[in-house]
């Protein structure tokens, strides 16, 4: 009697994490050390960030210090926020 036998062969697949984009938080605070304010219109454009106050309330609520500013662009009275020097 000839049996075919079969062989079942198991490869383990280890899932290594891929180097991801900067979440918008980690783009933030990037661009607040570097000293200088950050606009609403600036976040969007720049980081997609649409949402920039409620990313600054986020950081807020990890301790970092971070200041609200009424600045003029263009003629415009427009909100910019910067990280309060003692943390650079």
């Amino acid at each position: 009697m000839n049996r075919n036998k079969s062989i079942i062969i198991i490869i383990e697949w280890k899932h290594t994490t891929m180097p991801t984009k900067k979440s918008q938080a980690e783009k933030l605070l990037t661009r607040l050390n570097s000293g200088k304010n950050l606009t609403v219109l600036e976040a969007r454009n720049r980081f997609g960030i649409q949402r920039l106050a409620a990313r600054i309330h986020e950081l807020r609520e990890e301790g970092m210090v971070i200041y609200t500013n009424k600045i003029t662009q263009a003629g415009r009275k427009v909100t910019a926020y910067r990280l309060d020097s003692n943390q650079l």
